[in-house]
């Protein structure tokens, strides 16, 4: 399990990069470091879930504050008195398919309610042995459902594969917490975002007065073998 938090990796990705340049001048953003961090973990998870076919537990997020909302089905502005259940979710790691989403159901999770396709979803209700539980399909950054157990149920928890792991929508954590990464891809992240970061800085710092706004003024070199000739 990874300890380190997204500030800890920023910073330390900063201050390498930093060490190429003997400058004060602070030339990188920290968001745009978080940002590359985020980035390359997906290109991370993308690549690990294709050659490995799982996800280690390190990377999922449990949420269990996700509300379960309800409206009427409208039909050119005419309600037809069908009302449809809903979770508004995170955004996904969709490049891992269903893997994106390891448990979706109650808040307490004892009950789990069964992903399906969307044509799965609108057949649901007729299949003999889901027809009676819970399930559910992804539509954009939503979970449709259908035979929720109570009209009752209000929350719902998420344990998922975030995209961005500091948006859980009722659930934020900080760039302070332990960030989910596996500790085996840490090295890696750090060296591609560094490697991104140092091919946009062609432009060489100012060495001399870098803290300075005034402009240097370069003095002529003198050759002193033309002295006195």
């Amino acid at each position: 399990m990874n300890e380190l938090s997204l500030a800890q990796i920023g910073f330390s990705i900063r201050n390498q990069v930093r060490g190429y340049f003997s400058s004060d001048d602070e030339r990188i953003d920290i968001e745009l470091i978080y940002k590359k961090v985020r980035d390359v973990r997906s290109l991370l998870i993308k690549s690990f879930y294709r050659e490995n076919k799982f996800i280690g537990p390190e990377m999922y997020q449990e949420i269990c504050c996700l509300e379960i909302q309800c409206r009427q089905l409208e039909c050119n502005g005419i309600k037809t008195g069908e009302i449809e259940y809903f979770i508004e979710l995170p955004r996904l790691e969709t490049s891992v398919g269903f893997a994106a989403i390891k448990f979706l159901g109650s808040a307490d999770k004892k009950l789990s309610f069964t992903r399906k396709s969307w044509q799965g979803y609108m057949f649901g209700d007729s299949s003999p042995w889901t027809g009676n539980k819970p399930f559910y399909t992804i539509v954009g950054d939503e979970a449709r459902i259908r035979k929720l157990p109570t009209t009752g149920a209000k929350y719902a928890c998420l344990i998922g594969l975030l995209e961005d792991p500091l948006d859980g929508k009722c659930y934020m954590l900080s760039e302070n917490d332990p960030y989910p990464i596996s500790n085996n891809m840490v090295h890696e992240l750090e060296l591609i975002v560094i490697k991104q970061l140092m091919s946009t800085l062609q432009i060489p710092p100012d060495q001399r007065n870098n803290a300075t706004d005034a402009p240097v003024i370069d003095q002529p070199v003198v050759n002193p073998n033309a002295i006195n000739k």
